[in-house]
């Protein structure tokens, strides 16, 4: 690279992937599932 180099601020992000999914999303009703399937495959 030439020239100078600048440096770039810090980003903070404040969302959650909790925060993005809207909570009557069908998407939801999954999460309990895998998260039992998850805990099941680690014992």
């Amino acid at each position: 690279m030439r020239g100078e180099a600048e440096r770039q601020a810090t980003m903070i992000l404040g969302l959650t992937p909790d925060g993005l999914v809207p909570k009557d999303h069908p998407l939801r009703r999954f999460k309990p599932l895998a998260d039992s399937a998850l805990i099941r495959m680690s014992h």
